[in-house]
Parts: C-alpha cells; structure tokens; sequence
C-alpha cells in the first residue's frame, strides 16, 4: 500500500530489528540445505522469520533451463521436527504426515494473492527437519517484536486493517469456495511480501471441512480457539476467525488476549478490556484511536462460543462497509463472486 503520505516513518510497519536484512545467527539451528534442494540450485540466503517450530529464509536458486541460466527468489519454511514432537507428544507421527503430505495437496489447490503458493515438489523431509520452498517473501509478523520485553510492536493502524482485510478476504475465498481451513493461523505464519501484503502460510495443519467433524487438538495454543484446546466438536473455519482475533488484539496492543495472567476475566469468561481499557493498551505517540468499529468487530471474531463468531464473508462486509469506507484506507480485494458451494 503505497500513498503520498507514506513517506512518515510513523505509518511503516514497525520491528525492533529489520529480519529481511539479517543472516542466520547463533540465535537460529545451524541449518544446511539437503543435497537434493542443492543440487537443484537452491542457496540458503537471509533470515526473515523465526517461530516456535521453524524458521523462514530467503532462498536463491540457480538453474540451467533448455541452455538458459535462469535465477529465482524463493523462500523456505524449514520446520524443527523435534518441536513437533515436544508440542504433540502421542500425536506426532499424525501430525508429521498432516505437515509433509497435507499442505502440498491442500495449498496446489489455492490461487489467491494472499495465500503464499507453495513449489510442490521442493517439499522435502530429512531425520531433524522438513524444508517447503515457497514463493518470494521479504518478511513476517511474527518477527516484529521487541525482544526487550517480549511484546509484539504495536503496528501501524492503517497496515493492521490493510492486513485484517487480507486475511479476511483469504479466509473467504479459503472457507467458502474451497471448504479448507488453516488451524494454525498466528503472526508466525502471516508473511510479508515487498509491498507489505500479507501472505497466509504454513498449511501443516488445515483440512477440508464438512461439518463439526474435528476434534482434534491442533495449532499453536496461544491462538487456539477455546473449542479446541477443551477437545470439543468443532466447525475449523470457526477456529481460524477466532485466531485472527488475537492476531488483531495482539498487532494492536502488543499483547496476546489469551495470556491469562495479563487478561484473567477473558480467560475465565470471555470477558475483553472496555473499549477505553483498550486504547490505553496500546498507546502510542502519533496512532489515531482504534475505531469503535474495528473494536467491536474483533470482539466478535474473540467470542467464546464458535457459534456467535460471524463467518469471513460477514466479517469482510462489515469492514469494508463500516472501517475503511475512505479512499486512503481503500484496498484492492481479490474480486470474485464466490459462492458458499465446492464448485470450481
């Protein structure tokens, strides 16, 4: 999103360290690509984000094509397989064969701007890691934090709505025309590309859905919905729009709503800071107030019970009608008439 007035350092997305421009350091597995993304010209470049299970690398790759030398940018998720295996314990082996053989069949499927695609045949698993290259990204939000107190920098309000949108509009395409749910949706795994737009990765755990036909105990638990960290019956696109709800609270304030010790009353009773509460949570020199709007939009996505959560497509209407009815704030959508059926 780029505008005249985007020369103020105040309206660009914020992080205490520009990830794009760090290579891999002390702080990240000593990581070297298997001989056969070597061998077919992949290069491990710079970081650009670092999550509980993996990191995320630019990658370079070289290639000879019918007698032409090609280059190309990619990037790489390569996911620890021992944090998998401490997050899931008795579940592991179910969930590895979800991660290696789930996304690239769910993810081949998918053409949408803000989903990242994936090079299905770059999907490749050794005894410590599991590597998937993916299409070019410079960035992530998991990655904007301040590593002084361990809080998400609150971001910029514009470039939160540019992405909630995004997002919203994904989960519509995703939810409606596709039946595919994410269930592990985080910052972690919203990366960025050089126009600052959100990319929706990491496809590990999403399923095509039917009905309340899941139980199983998937996702990072901070974001999961409370249906599924209880291990009840439930709707998977339900849980992806209660995630991007803490997604939101947390790019705002800084925080994460479901941290008990900060947010009892939500934990015990799905009960948010006031509306007044919740600006001084995320106070900050030269930030307009969040609307009213958006406030009580994401209020909804963080209702306790699957059933009062709107679904994406209201969800979307609601904020392109009420949020950003402006031209500043307008943002191309990925324009389609979707319908609610499995139809191509």
């Amino acid at each position: 999103m780029n505008s005249e007035n985007d020369s103020d350092t105040s309206e660009q997305p914020t992080s205490s360290v520009s990830s794009s421009n760090q290579e891999p350091t002390s702080h990240t597995p000593e990581i070297r690509l298997p001989s056969k993304l070597t061998s077919a010209g992949f290069q491990l470049r710079k970081r650009l984000g670092k999550g509980g299970q993996g990191t995320v690398f630019e990658v370079k790759r070289e290639w000879t094509d019918r007698g032409v030398k090609r280059v190309g940018h990619y990037a790489i998720k390569v996911t620890y397989l021992d944090s998998l295996k401490q997050l899931y314990q008795e579940y592991y082996n179910k969930v590895l064969n979800d991660y290696v053989k789930g996304e690239p069949r769910l993810t081949s499927n998918l053409c949408h701007p803000n989903i990242i695609s994936i090079l299905k045949k770059h999907v490749l698993k050794t005894n410590k890691y599991l590597f998937v290259v993916m299409e070019k990204a410079v960035g992530c939000l998991g990655e904007k934090i301040d590593h002084k107190t361990g809080y998400t920098i609150p971001q910029p309000l514009r470039y939160v709505i540019k992405w909630t949108t995004q997002c919203l509009d994904a989960f519509t395409y995703m939810h409606h025309r596709k039946r595919i749910a994410h269930r592990d949706f985080k910052t972690d795994n919203i990366l960025l590309n050089e126009f600052d737009d959100a990319l929706i990765s990491d496809f590990g755990f999403a399923i095509r859905f039917s009905g309340l036909n899941s139980r199983s105990r998937v996702g990072t638990p901070q974001y999961q919905a409370p249906e599924v960290r209880e291990g009840e019956a439930y709707y998977p696109p339900k849980t992806d729009i209660f995630s991007l709800g803490v997604v939101i609270f947390e790019l705002i304030t800084g925080r994460i709503i479901t941290d008990k010790r900060k947010f009892p009353d939500f934990a015990r009773h799905g009960v948010l800071p006031s509306y007044d509460k919740f600006k001084r949570l995320r106070s900050r020199p030269g930030r307009k107030d969040t609307p009213r709007v958006l406030y009580d939009l994401m209020a909804k996505m963080l209702a306790l019970d699957q059933n009062e959560r709107p679904d994406a497509k209201a969800l979307l209407k609601e904020l392109t009608d009420t949020v950003i009815p402006d031209k500043e704030t307008q943002y191309i959508l990925w324009e389609e008439d979707w319908t609610d059926d499995e139809g191509e």
